[in-house]
């Protein structure tokens, strides 16, 4: 029944009393007719002790035999554990959930400890003992906590999906997706890298003239000078080989290929790679040759592809994901402020400095650099007015601006800490299933 709800209820910091359709299915839980002392003992009803691992709790016979469904409902069940020697019943469980299966036979709901004294685990183990059906018997009050531990271990302790690459399509993609899975998606994790690097730098060094490097006056660097440009085409073309390769593997591999066509890494892996063929069918004598030179500003693109992973990039892109919501509404609000002070300040200052403040859109520079706190200097207010305003200006900004930095500092850390949790439950998972298989080995 839980692994039902488990599909429909969320189980991030939402709440199950959000989805009445579900718990609407269970009726409210009628407390049975308690009878006072004198009535019992008129009826022949006892008091049964009960000797749980040395404390003393008692309990009358007729509220055991109000529930003929569970272990100590049923007469000849309870028997097993009855001492004539000292006229109690003994029991091996902890006096702590003991005091939850008593609650339940003497009010008839079962509750669910608000603290972490009792292990989720042992009190799913009593209750199964005592035969008590929780999703039944679970007290109002308790049940939406209940509900939301119960998901909470599922989802820690199911069962680990391993992935054993079949196909050649498989183990290529477990060889460009996953670095740490065998030795040879290491080294290519590792040749990918270092080809990275290498092209990020030729890139940076390729703008450098030659001329410049034969300055330096070693008589072997300037023999060589006139062949930089055919170093630097070399070292490119090797690097293009190595990323298209990359490209054609991730795409012929990947599970499902048009998704992975559409997704932004496939897009970066293709602008980086597209200004080299293109270069390759334009001469340096033609007319594009601008445009081509323009198009060589996305090989530095090829910095995004050592992100794929990195888990700290990754939190901060999602980071940036979760919070382009807050931003985008945060943006907006700051570009309408950021209007209605330009058009003040154009009106306030074209009459005493019109070669600055000579339109709306001229003092959008203006504003801007005011607002984040830059001050370059090259545009300054003269009037009184002016000056008002834009100290006003300057300090509402500094305010505003410290917004998305606590936003996106409490989501990265939601998500860190998420991630963190997350690996300290499968930690502890693996170690839980490796006691177990040593007890069944023993």
């Amino acid at each position: 029944m839980y692994i039902m709800m488990a599909a429909f209820i969320p189980h991030q910091g939402r709440r199950v009393s959000r989805l009445p359709s579900i718990v609407g299915r269970y009726s409210p839980i009628r407390r049975p007719f308690c009878p006072t002392t004198e009535q019992r003992k008129v009826a022949g009803d006892e008091r049964l002790v009960f000797n749980v691992s040395g404390h003393k709790f008692e309990v009358w016979r007729g509220a055991l035999d109000a529930h003929p469904d569970t272990l100590l409902g049923r007469f000849d069940d309870r028997e097993k554990f009855y001492n004539q020697d000292t006229n109690e019943y003994d029991l091996s469980t902890t006096p702590e959930m003991f005091k939850y299966i008593l609650r339940f036979y003497t009010n008839g709901v079962l509750h669910f400890p608000k603290s972490d004294d009792i292990h989720f685990h042992t009190y799913l183990e009593e209750i199964e003992f005592f035969e008590i059906d929780p999703d039944e018997h679970m007290s109002h009050c308790c049940f939406e906590d209940y509900i939301d531990r119960k998901i909470q271990w599922d989802i820690a302790h199911r069962p680990k999906v391993v992935f054993v690459p079949d196909t050649l399509r498989e183990k290529l993609w477990q060889m460009v997706e996953s670095p740490k899975a065998n030795t040879s998606a290491q080294v290519f994790f590792y040749i990918t890298c270092f080809f990275i690097s290498l092209s990020v730098t030729a890139t940076v060094l390729e703008t450098l003239a030659c001329e410049e490097v034969a300055k330096i006056g070693d008589p072997f660097i300037i023999a060589r000078a006139r062949n930089c440009r055919h170093v630097f085409f070399c070292i490119e073309s090797a690097c293009v080989v190595l990323f298209t390769a990359e490209y054609i593997i991730r795409l012929y591999a990947s599970p499902n290929r048009s998704l992975y066509a559409r997704s932004f890494m496939s897009v970066v892996d293709l602008v980086s790679i597209f200004p080299f063929y293109v270069g390759l069918c334009i001469s340096e004598e033609s007319n594009v040759q601008a445009v081509f030179d323009t198009l060589r500003v996305f090989r530095v693109f090829r910095v995004f592809k050592l992100c794929r992973s990195s888990p700290g990039m990754i939190m901060l892109a999602k980071t940036l994901k979760i919070s382009a919501a807050n931003l985008s509404s945060l943006c907006f609000a700051l570009s309408m402020i950021c209007l209605v002070f330009t058009t003040m300040m154009y009106y306030m200052e074209k009459t005493h400095n019109p070669e600055k403040f000579s339109s709306i859109p001229a003092v959008f520079w203006f504003t801007i650099i005011t607002m984040t706190t830059v001050g370059y200097g090259d545009t300054t207010p003269i009037g009184f007015i002016g000056k008002v305003l834009t100290g006003a200006w300057s300090i509402i900004c500094v305010v505003i601006l410290s917004f998305p930095l606590t936003i996106l500092v409490d989501t990265f850390t939601a998500i860190r800490e998420s991630a963190k949790a997350r690996k300290e439950k499968m930690k502890q998972s693996q170690e839980e299933q490796t006691d177990e298989s040593d007890d069944d080995d023993s």
